[in-house]
C-alpha cells in the first residue's frame, strides 16, 4: 500500500489523499516511516492514522473485484473510494463503511469552506474544453466526465475541478497555470481540442514541426562548423611565411 499525501489550502483540508493502491493479492505494507506521509503536494504534513478508517475491512469486502481502495479525508472526514472493478467510483464512510452519495450542494459547501469564499461560477462539464481534456496518453492519467468546475474570485482566479460522484479534487488551475498551458503545453503538445479529435492531423503536425526543428538545429551546427573551419584556415594562412 503506497502512501502519498495532498492538502488543498488555504488552511482547511479539502481532499487529502493519504494512501492508495491497496493490493488484494498480498498483505499491504506502508512504504514510509510510521505516522508521517513522505510527500505533501502543498507543503503541509498529514498524519497517517489507520484508527480513523475502522471501516476499511468492511469496505473491502463490499467492493468485490476492486483494483484499488483510496483512503482520504474530505472536509476533515475519512472516506474510502473504490477504483476499478464493478464498484468503480463507489464511496464509503471511513468509519463504518456506509455508502456515501455526496450531493452537489455538499461538494460546493466543502470547496467553499476550503477556499474561505463562495464560488463565482459553477459549471458541470460534460465535454472536454480548452483546460480539461484527455490526450489519450496513459501516462497523463484519465480525465473523467462529467465534472464540476468551480471558479473563485481570489487574486489567482482559482478554478477547481471536482468529481461530482465522490467529491474528489481532480485538478485545479490559476492564472499562472492557464498561461503555462498556452505558452508551453499548447505549443509543445498540440493539445487543442480539434487537433485531439483529428489525431492523424495532430501527429502529422508534430512530425512536421519536429523535422523542421531538427533541420534548423543541424543547419546551425553545419553553419557554425563551417565558420569555425574558415577562421581556422585563415589563421593557418596568416601564420605561413
Amino acid at each position: 500500500m503506497g502512501v502519498a499525501g495532498a492538502v488543498f489550502a488555504p488552511g482547511i483540508t479539502f481532499w487529502a489523499q493519504v494512501t492508495t493502491v491497496m493490493s488484494f493479492e498480498a498483505a499491504p505494507k506502508v512504504d514510509a516511516a510510521p505516522g508521517r506521509i513522505p510527500h505533501c503536494r502543498y507543503g503541509a504534513a498529514l498524519q497517517w492514522r489507520p484508527a480513523r478508517f475502522p471501516g476499511a475491512g468492511l469496505a473491502r469486502s463490499r467492493a468485490t473485484g476492486a483494483h484499488e481502495l483510496h483512503f482520504a479525508y474530505r472536509g476533515g472526514s475519512p472516506v474510502i473510494s473504490v477504483h476499478g472493478g464493478p464498484y468503480d467510483g463507489a464511496l464509503f464512510d471511513g468509519g463504518n463503511a456506509r455508502p456515501l452519495h455526496p450531493t452537489r450542494l455538499q461538494i460546493i459547501a466543502v470547496a467553499a469552506a476550503a477556499m474561505e469564499s463562495q464560488p463565482t461560477s459553477i459549471q458541470t462539464l460534460t465535454r472536454y474544453d480548452l483546460y480539461w481534456y484527455g490526450t489519450g496518453d496513459l501516462r497523463s492519467g484519465a480525465r473523467p466526465l462529467p465534472i464540476l468546475r468551480l471558479v473563485f474570485d481570489d487574486p489567482a482566479r482559482t478554478s477547481l475541478r471536482i468529481d461530482p460522484a465522490t467529491g474528489e479534487l481532480l485538478g485545479q488551475s490559476t492564472t499562472n497555470t492557464c498561461t503555462y498551458r498556452w505558452l508551453l503545453g499548447a505549443l509543445h503538445s498540440f493539445d487543442l481540442p480539434w487537433l485531439l479529435e483529428w489525431r492523424p492531423l495532430r501527429d502529422g503536425l508534430m512530425w512536421l514541426f519536429s523535422a523542421a526543428g531538427l533541420f534548423i538545429s543541424v543547419s546551425g551546427i553545419v553553419i557554425g562548423w563551417r565558420a569555425q573551419n574558415s577562421r581556422h584556415l585563415r589563421r593557418q594562412s596568416r601564420s605561413q611565411p
